[in-house]
Order: structure tokens, then sequence, then C-alpha cells
């Protein structure tokens, strides 16, 4: 398994994730894989990166 990528790493992933057109669901179960967050953390993660790049 890969070493959990840092926060800036985990946040331009998931940018790009979502600017892909990978969809929030996607990006959430990666979040949650890379970290080991719950759900709902994950998933506020997620919406957090969408909502400061206006996606």
């Amino acid at each position: 398994m890969d070493s959990p990528a840092s926060d800036a790493d985990l946040h331009q992933k998931v940018k790009e994730m979502l600017q892909s057109g990978s969809g929030p669901i996607k990006a959430t179960k990666y979040v949650r894989e890379q970290t080991g967050l719950g759900l709902k953390e994950a998933k506020d993660f997620v919406d957090h990166v969408k909502e400061e790049t206006n996606i």
C-alpha cells in the first residue's frame, strides 16, 4: 500500500479528480483510503476543496 498522501498532495489529487469529472463520491472514497477518515470527515474535505476551487 502507498504511504499516506500529505495534505497538499491530497488536496491536489482531489482537485484533479473533481476537475476530471470523477465526481465527489470517488474523491471521497480516495480520501478515506488515503487517510482513514470517516465518511463525514472525508466528504467535508472534498466539499471544502470543491468550494475552494469553484467546481
